[in-house]
């Protein structure tokens, strides 16, 4: 998200990373990128927070990663009742998804939200199937994004001797 951000930015976008409360990379994020904190842990509790920020902001484009803050977007976007384009994004496939209530319903809540979105983004072939599959969606409301090249910023952090840089990171001889 943050690879993100700051590219759309770099390209004179008025780019906004939205939070629910604070983020672990936010150092990382360029200077011209605007970072709302909607200050809640739980991602349900970001709707009313995102529902105002999109009445106020009016972005072009809401575009959301991951299962549950997908849904939140879904519903703030409804709520908010704006025209701004929504796309959804899918990072992981639900095949090794979590088996806790919440993930399971979020799953069985896709084909009546999913339909909602203008557009749900997947990072891999596969995954554009398994979603097809799980929201009911037609393939053209699907597109795969591969994950972003790694910026200069991502490879000083992998040259640097930081302890909390995954240790599969370090390990050379392994294709990560």
């Amino acid at each position: 998200a943050v690879s993100l951000a700051n590219s759309f930015a770099s390209r004179g976008f008025r780019t906004a990373l939205i939070l629910g409360e604070g983020g672990v990379f936010q150092d990382l994020v360029a200077d011209n990128v605007e970072i709302v904190n909607l200050g809640s842990p739980r991602t349900t509790g970001c709707i009313k927070g995102l529902t105002r920020h999109l009445k106020l902001a009016r972005p072009d484009v809401l575009f959301s990663m991951m299962t549950h803050a997908n849904i939140a977007a879904i519903a703030a976007h409804s709520l908010a009742r704006t025209r701004n384009v929504l796309v959804l994004s899918e990072r992981i496939s639900f095949r090794f998804a979590s088996r806790r209530l919440g993930d399971r319903l979020a799953v069985r809540l896709m084909p009546y939200l999913y339909r909602r979105a203008d557009m749900v983004a997947v990072v891999s072939k596969d995954m554009e199937e398994e979603v097809a599959e799980l929201a009911r969606l037609p393939r053209g409301k699907i597109a795969t994004l591969y994950n972003p090249v790694i910026d200069a910023a991502f490879r000083k952090m992998l040259a640097s001797e930081d302890p909390d840089i995954h240790p599969w990171l370090r390990f050379k001889m392994a294709p990560v």
